[in-house]
């Protein structure tokens, strides 16, 4: 089994970021970025996703987006592989362009949707690029300002859905930026990751019974959160073991599923049908 899953669900609405290998940029000129949003129009239209909000810096970018359908991991994996291969191609470049995971954190509430939105929105303001996030050309918050935009940019139904007027959304985002909010926010994200972890641990051990005692079903749980895209650092905080530990375990496991040990495909068979029975999917990628 492959490492590219992710757990989604149909209807969900995530802020997605993925950034360069190594901090390397992924975006050298004008050329590919248009490349990068003429993509993003016709993968959103391809995987039924809507796109609410967006901003292209050096070296990694941000996307708010709803899925129609459980297929972010095929939407993302689309999305990164065309533009990865373009990249090379045109610069004459090989290797890894993107960081091995991109990071998806579910909108669960308004608070958090708005925040994201400004987050997105004042990104290039915060990194010095321009004075105001409506200069900024390779970002959806000028078409706030704007009646020509694209017709796959949704931002205006973005403010519907938590019914803000634009002129309250824009008087938010011209605030001055607080470096210690901005910090707290890309915390807070990383902190989703950890509370979402918590979440499927207490549905395992709802339906399927403790692992304390159960060593097969722990590690299975460990596999099934790593092949997840849960970073080792979160998953091992929870179930009590060092990143180092978790890598090892999933490598483990992995091989056990090679070699059809029924004990572990079947601890992982119900670890997904409990997930599906919760209208969550571990969707493999291609």
């Amino acid at each position: 089994m492959g490492r590219e899953k992710r757990v989604q669900i149909e209807d969900g609405i995530y802020h997605v970021i993925s950034r360069g290998n190594i901090g390397r940029d992924i975006f050298l000129d004008s050329k590919d970025k248009m490349f990068f949003l003429k993509n993003l129009a016709k993968n959103s239209n391809d995987f039924d996703t809507t796109i609410f909000s967006y901003v292209l810096m050096g070296n990694h970018y941000h996307v708010l987006l709803r899925t129609n359908k459980n297929n972010l991991s095929d939407f993302m994996h689309r999305l990164n592989t065309t533009y990865s291969h373009r990249f090379n191609y045109m610069h004459g470049l090989t290797g890894h362009l993107f960081h091995d995971r991109y990071k998806s954190f579910l909108v669960e509430d308004d608070q958090y949707f708005v925040a994201a939105m400004r987050y997105i929105a004042i990104n290039p303001v915060a990194a010095g690029v321009v004075d105001k996030a409506e200069k900024y050309e390779w970002g959806s918050y000028r078409y706030l300002f704007e009646d020509n935009h694209y017709s796959w940019l949704h931002i205006r139904e973005a403010l519907s859905l938590v019914d803000m007027p634009v002129r309250d959304f824009v008087k938010i985002s011209e605030k001055k930026i607080d470096s210690l909010e901005f910090k707290k926010f890309e915390a807070g994200n990383d902190d989703m990751d950890y509370k979402e972890i918590i979440r499927y641990v207490e549905i395992v051990r709802e339906h399927i019974g403790d692992f304390s005692d159960n060593t097969v079903l722990r590690n299975s749980l460990i596999y099934f959160l790593y092949q997840a895209g849960f970073s080792k650092s979160d998953i091992g905080r929870t179930v009590g073991v060092s990143r180092r530990g978790v890598y090892r375990v999933a490598e483990k496991v992995s091989n056990n599923i090679e070699k059809g040990d029924m004990r572990y495909i079947n601890a992982i068979n119900r670890i997904n049908s409990v997930s599906k029975q919760v209208s969550v999917t571990l969707v493999p990628g291609t």
